[in-house]
């Protein structure tokens, strides 16, 4: 049997399209500006193998996030500030999915479209 998904995967699922993207997008553009900013100043600053201002040394990498990460982030944050009625929909979807889940078995990660709809109008 299947997990039944946190509420802020149910609210990513709802919502992706219609709030979600286009801020993940923007949040993995920014972070991947970030990233590449700091190595090229990681590259500068150092001449040898000296250790920079945040512990890594010049032939060591500073492990990068994932965009999944970023998006996680990006979502559970943006969970947190929604409204009561948004989270009583992602609430009604969840207990949905969990009567459905006792009445047949469901493909994993393949959400019901139909379903989808009904809470994203």
């Amino acid at each position: 049997m299947t997990k039944l998904p946190a509420a802020w995967q149910a609210y990513s699922r709802l919502y992706h399209q219609s709030k979600l993207k286009a801020l993940v997008d923007n949040a993995w553009e920014v972070y991947k500006a970030q990233v590449k900013k700091e190595d090229n100043d990681a590259l500068t600053e150092s001449a040898g193998d000296t250790e920079s201002h945040d512990g890594t040394s010049s032939r060591g990498q500073k492990k990068h996030k994932t965009r999944l990460q970023i998006q996680n982030e990006v979502v559970q944050a943006e969970y947190t500030k929604e409204t009561p009625e948004v989270r009583a929909q992602v609430e009604q979807y969840r207990k949905n999915l969990k009567q459905d889940k006792s009445k047949s078995p469901e493909v994993e990660g393949a959400p019901d479209n139909a379903k989808l709809e009904q809470y994203t109008r």
